[in-house]
C-alpha cells in the first residue's frame, strides 16, 4: 500500500500591523493561516473559491506543500505550490528581463528587477547599486501587489537603464 499524502495550505498576507508601514520596496509578510486536505482537488477547490471570492485581505499568495502523511517535518522530498492572489500558478507566469516584480524571501516581499531567467529560476537585482541579486525560483515571484510610489518607480527605473547600459 502506497504512502497517503497531506496537503497544506499556507495563507501569506503582507503584515498589516498599525504599527509597520507596507511600503516597497519591502515589507513583512505573515502566515495566517494554515489549512490540512487530504487531496489536491480540494487544495484546488479552497483556492479557486477563496480568490473568486476575495476571501483574504492584503492576500500574497497561497503555498501548497504536498508531504507524506507518515514524515512529520519538513522533507527535501516535499512538493511545493506556489498560487497568486488570483488562484493562479506562479511558476506558470513568464516574467522578463527588465520587468519589475515582488520576490517572496522567507517573512517579507522585497521589490526588485529581473536580470536573467535560465530553466525557471530568476536573476533578482534588489538594490538600486546593483550590489545585491538573488537567484529565485520561478514559484516566488510576483507582478507587484500594490501601487509603487513614484520615486521609488523612477529609482528602480534608473538602476535598469545603468544595468543595461553596462551589460550592452
Amino acid at each position: 500500500m502506497g504512502s497517503k499524502n497531506i496537503y497544506e495550505i499556507k495563507v501569506v498576507h503582507s503584515d498589516n500591523d498599525w504599527f509597520k508601514q507596507r511600503r516597497y520596496p519591502r515589507f513583512d509578510v505573515v502566515v495566517l493561516d494554515q489549512i490540512l486536505y487530504h487531496s489536491n482537488k480540494e487544495t484546488g477547490e479552497y483556492i479557486k473559491l477563496a480568490a473568486e471570492n476575495e476571501a483574504y485581505a492584503d492576500l500574497i499568495c497561497f503555498i501548497v506543500i504536498k508531504r507524506p502523511m507518515d514524515v512529520l517535518c519538513v522533507s527535501k522530498d516535499d512538493s511545493v505550490w506556489v498560487y497568486d492572489q488570483y488562484g493562479k500558478e506562479t511558476r506558470l507566469t513568464n516574467h522578463q528581463v527588465g520587468d519589475i516584480v515582488e520576490v517572496l524571501k522567507d517573512d517579507e516581499i522585497v521589490l526588485g528587477f529581473v536580470t536573467d531567467v535560465k530553466n525557471g529560476m530568476y536573476t533578482v537585482i534588489t538594490s538600486s547599486n546593483m550590489k545585491s541579486s538573488l537567484l529565485v525560483d520561478a514559484r516566488y515571484i510576483f507582478k507587484p501587489h500594490f501601487k509603487i510610489p513614484v520615486r521609488t518607480e523612477r529609482r528602480l527605473k534608473k538602476t535598469i537603464e545603468t544595468f543595461r547600459n553596462k551589460n550592452n
